[in-house]
């Protein structure tokens, strides 16, 4: 990001003006994308495309060829890392599907998969229940829990979720995938990390360099203008704290961001108490 923009929009943040100024960018990029849109739908007319307006709060971008090639790019990425460090992936949950962008891909890649997905925005939950089939959508609350049992899914996937958090409500949200994951299974999640701390604003930088969590505020948590960056050093001790970490991936993985590979580790109690009245 171009430094002299970051600093135009930590003003527009500190004002409260950001949500109007990207309103109108939003407005623009519908007016500039109209020709290159219409021509992606006549091409494509048995694809369902949400609201511009959902792509747009997900994704800041409304473009739907991005949308449709993109989210195929991820969906094989995402289901490559799944079968590199997990064997029989049969239950699989992304955590903040947003309108769909990936999810719709991943049950073409995965045989005999059980699929679910969840968002705190009911609109985007709403229109994946109603336009993409196979695959279970429910809708979470800003905070846990997940409505789902415990040791439930064998793996988890998060997309520039915690990207846009702060810090306590990203540790709850690791305990309760803690929970809903079994034993073994495997959390790929997207962080700000090294790649793009290099574009960040220099007191930002100062405190990222540090290991300190870094979080742009004064937006409504959860929406894509609300920020956060984490440095490895706080993954490894806070965020990931309680599970295994298998792979940190930053320059093989597609987009900006950086990759985490970590495995569940929990302690069978049955065995333990078993052994114990031995």
């Amino acid at each position: 990001m171009n430094p002299r923009l970051q600093r135009a929009q930590a003003v527009l943040r500190k004002t409260h003006m950001l949500p109007l100024v990207e309103y109108i960018r939003y407005l623009g990029k519908q007016c500039r994308l109209l020709t290159k849109n219409l021509a992606f739908k006549r091409a494509h007319p048995n694809v369902a495309l949400p609201p511009a307006h959902l792509a747009f709060d997900a994704y800041g971008s409304n473009n739907w060829m991005s949308y449709w090639k993109e989210g195929k790019l991820v969906a094989s990425w995402v289901v490559d890392k799944l079968s590199e460090h997990k064997e029989n992936c049969k239950t699989v949950l992304e955590w903040g599907c947003g309108p769909g962008r990936v999810i719709r891909h991943i049950p073409s890649l995965l045989q005999d998969l059980d699929c679910f997905g969840t968002d705190y925005n009911q609109e985007s939950i709403l229109w994946c229940s109603d336009n993409i089939p196979g695959i279970r959508f429910a809708e979470n609350n800003l905070l846990p829990p997940l409505p789902f049992a415990e040791n439930m899914f064998d793996a988890v996937y998060a997309i520039s979720v915690v990207t846009h958090l702060s810090e306590q409500c990203c540790l709850h949200w690791m305990d309760e995938l803690y929970r809903v994951l079994k034993p073994n299974g495997l959390l790929l999640i997207w962080t700000n990390g090294d790649r793009i701390s290099q574009l960040i604003l220099p007191e930002e930088k100062a405190e990222y360099d540090l290991g300190h969590f870094v979080v742009r505020s004064r937006y409504e948590e959860g929406k894509k203008m609300f920020l956060s960056f984490h440095p490895p050093e706080w993954v490894h001790s806070r965020l990931l704290q309680h599970f295994d970490i298998l792979c940190h991936y930053s320059e093989e993985c597609p987009g900006s961001q950086d990759v985490w590979a970590a495995r569940v580790v929990k302690q069978d109690l049955s065995n333990n108490l078993a052994g114990g009245n031995a």
